[in-house]
Order: structure tokens, then C-alpha cells, then sequence
């Protein structure tokens, strides 16, 4: 692999190499095939499409899952179509003790909603949702790749940084993308007033094809949501939030460019 700092011209292009360098060197990955954080029990994307004990959800085969939270769970899935077309999705869904939760449902409908309506180059993509057996869910683009956080905590442990003009090109991307967002009207012409809330390292998405995306628009705020955070109801990692946003003040867009400056 040349140099990072050969093809300056084409940052895409070192992103990709950055983070197959990432993905390389993690244990038990050979660097020519998947790496074990994403399919942890086959080296091979075919292997995963062909795993006869995959989960059936409703369109879906959930094929791995790719993490969970105290809300949900995700899962990388496969949805094959008309003509044998096959793709591949992230699926997040309510976990199944929650779906009487109305305030959970709420959260996660409203998250639905926000990310649905963001159709965006350097958005992390919602493309299907609906109910499925009782529980919610909503199908997301995958992008096969590392977040930010991951790629800054190896280079660091290689004593390396993130090289200047690649962090203003992420940093470009992120802009482009929370732009749109901002600016975002409903259908009928109304803005959406939108704020993601939880810009940071974890929820920005390097693919191994040199694309950034923004990802996770789950406390996300904007003015038709069903549920209002209440005062004193603290939402986002604390160390990139805006003065405003660690006070509980009602917030705009100018609360996400503070979290990207950090």
C-alpha cells in the first residue's frame, strides 16, 4: 500500500486505505477478507449469505448481529428481490420486551420519522420500516466500514494522527451532510428544525470505499417529533455537547457544528 501522503488529491481515496489499514491489523483479520468485528464467525461475506440457520424477519435474513443497546438490537440482514437481486441492509429493531413501552415507541417512531426524511449522500440511509411480528423496525443502508472513534483509537495506538487535510475532508463531508439535514423541510414545506444532537466520532461512518456518513439520528431533535425531551432529561455523550445542549437549553443547529469543532 503506497504512502498516506501519496494521491493528496484524492482524499476518498486514502480514507479507503486508512481504513482497510484499520481493518488489517485487528486480530483476527487477514486483511483480504471480511474483518472479525463484522462477521465474526465466517471469514467471508459468502459465507454469511449462505448460513442455513439465518433468522427469518419477515422480507429479511438477519445474518449477524452487529450490536445492541438497552433499547434495541442490530443486525446486518439481506432482503433478496425480484430477479435473484440480493442487497444487504442494517436492521434496527425495538427489542421485544419493549414494544408496550409507549414512551421506547415513541423515541424509536420519532427516530424512524427524522431519519427517513434525511436523503442524503453523507446520511447513513433509511430504507424501509414498518412492523414485523409485533416489533418495529427500520431497515438502514449498511455501510461496510469503521466509525471514526475506531479509526482515531488505532491510529493513536500506533502513535499516528489522523493526517490534516483527510480530517478537514471528513470534516467537509460531515458539513455537507448536516447542512442538508438543517435545512431539511417536511412535505409540506415546513421546516424540520432538525438538530442530530450527537455528532461524535461514534456515529461518523468511514466506508472501506472512501465515504463518510453521518449515522444514528436516535435523540435527534426537530419540531413535528412526537416526543419533547423534558427539562433536566440529558440526551448525548457529554464530552461533544454544546454549552447549551449540557445545560438543557433549547437548541438549533448551531449546537451540532459545535460538537463537529470538538
Amino acid at each position: 500500500t503506497p504512502p498516506l501522503n501519496h494521491t493528496r488529491s484524492m482524499p476518498w481515496l486514502r480514507l479507503r486505505r486508512i481504513a482497510h489499514c484499520v481493518r488489517s491489523r485487528r486480530s483476527g483479520c487477514s486483511g483480504s477478507g471480511l474483518c472479525s468485528l463484522d462477521f465474526p464467525t465466517a471469514g467471508r461475506l459468502g459465507d454469511v449469505l449462505n448460513d442455513k440457520v439465518a433468522t427469518r424477519f419477515g422480507p429479511y435474513r438477519l445474518l449477524h448481529q452487529l450490536g445492541a443497546g438497552g433499547m434495541g438490537q442490530v443486525f446486518l440482514a439481506s432482503q433478496q428481490g425480484e430477479h435473484g437481486i440480493t442487497r444487504l441492509v442494517a436492521i434496527k429493531r425495538i427489542l421485544a420486551h419493549l414494544n408496550a413501552d409507549q414512551k421506547l415507541l415513541s423515541l424509536f417512531l420519532d427516530e424512524v420519522r427524522i431519519a427517513a426524511q434525511v436523503n442524503h449522500g453523507n446520511v447513513v440511509q433509511v430504507v424501509d420500516h414498518g412492523c414485523i411480528e409485533g416489533r418495529h423496525y427500520m431497515a438502514m443502508e449498511y455501510v461496510h466500514g469503521e466509525n471514526l472513534a475506531d479509526v482515531l483509537a488505532r491510529l493513536h495506538g500506533r502513535g499516528e494522527e489522523l493526517p490534516l487535510d483527510l480530517a478537514l475532508h471528513i470534516a467537509c463531508c460531515v458539513c455537507e451532510g448536516l447542512d442538508y439535514a438543517h435545512r431539511r423541510c417536511s412535505v409540506d414545506g415546513k421546516p424540520l428544525e432538525l438538530v442530530h444532537r450527537d455528532i461524535s466520532p461514534q456515529n461518523l461512518m468511514l466506508s472501506f470505499d472512501g465515504e463518510v456518513k453521518i449515522a444514528d439520528f436516535g435523540i435527534a431533535r426537530a419540531a413535528e417529533q412526537q416526543h419533547q425531551t423534558l427539562g433536566g432529561e440529558l440526551r448525548g455523550k457529554l464530552n461533544y455537547m454544546s454549552p447549551e445542549q449540557a445545560h438543557g437549553k433549547d437548541l438549533d443547529r448551531r449546537s451540532d457544528l459545535f460538537s463537529l469543532g470538538i
